[in-house]
């Protein structure tokens, strides 16, 4: 699960529609976090995420990593995310 949240642990913008990926609906909004396609292992996923307010906040993106159905483990600091930000 890949979620991007405020500093006020909220969680904030959506994605955008991918075929790597599923939208989901946490807190009531639906497309403002995404999970896996399919139990294939991944290396990697892309995804696009835009904000739904102007950017003055700092993000947090969290990710929730199974790597088996028995313990699940949230990873922040130890994931590298590459990212690029397009303003329009």
């Amino acid at each position: 699960i890949l979620q991007v949240r405020n500093t006020e642990n909220k969680i904030v913008g959506e994605f955008m529609e991918g075929k790597n990926y599923k939208l989901m609906t946490c807190d009531h909004k639906f497309g403002n976090s995404i999970t896996h396609f399919n139990s294939h292992h991944k290396h990697k996923v892309s995804s696009k995420w835009q904000s739904d307010s102007a950017l003055t906040d700092t993000l947090i993106i969290h990710a929730v990593v199974v790597f088996n159905y028995k313990h699940a483990q949230i990873i922040q600091n130890e994931i590298k995310l590459e990212y690029s930000i397009s303003l329009i």
